[in-house]
């Protein structure tokens, strides 16, 4: 058990020396064992610092000097971790996998990902906004995997995407955004 005086700080170098950006309520709690309301008061206060972000309950995502500007790490650099957090299949769909792919002429205003049934709350932390959409008969088939500075994200392939912004084209903007 540790206890010193700065031990979730020093937890969040540790993760960060890792190249991790992303942790639990859970698991500071399996670490630590100390009481659930002291370990909030202590995440609190380095969320008001803005070392770390809650982008959904029990989960955080740590905010590295280079984004402390932003307040938070793009999406596609903490999304998987998110949704295996959740528990959902997902991937990186509609305009922001345009993007990715590079066939946007600009860059998308919030984070489009694709999930099963039932649906998620969208996220919206500080100037990021992820959008989420859900699919019936969820499938796995079109989605490709692409590398980021922390791991791997899943994203629809072209054809997938294409797809995705005729079924959606009226949640995001209408066919005059799609084309």
């Amino acid at each position: 058990m540790e206890k010193k005086y700065n031990y979730l700080l020093n937890f969040i170098y540790d993760l960060q020396a890792k190249g991790r950006y992303t942790f639990s309520l859970e698991e500071m709690k399996l670490k630590f064992q100390i009481e659930e309301e002291a370990l909030k008061k202590s995440l609190n206060r380095l969320s008001k610092k803005g070392k770390i972000v809650s982008v959904r309950k029990g989960f955080y995502v740590i905010v590295p000097p280079e984004y402390a500007s932003q307040a938070l790490m793009p999406p596609p650099l903490f999304i998987d971790a998110l949704m295996q957090y959740i528990q959902k299949p997902y991937y990186v769909g509609l305009l922001s996998a345009a993007a990715l792919h590079g066939a946007a002429h600009q860059q998308p205003q919030e984070f489009q990902v694709v999930t099963a049934i039932p649906a998620l709350r969208n996220i919206n932390v500080k100037q990021n906004h992820l959008k989420f959409f859900t699919k019936r008969g969820f499938s796995e088939s079109g989605i490709t995997s692409l590398k980021t500075d922390t791991g791997y994200i899943k994203i629809s392939g072209p054809e997938l995407t294409m797809l995705d912004l005729i079924q959606f084209e009226q949640r995001i903007g209408g066919l005059n955004r799609v084309i």
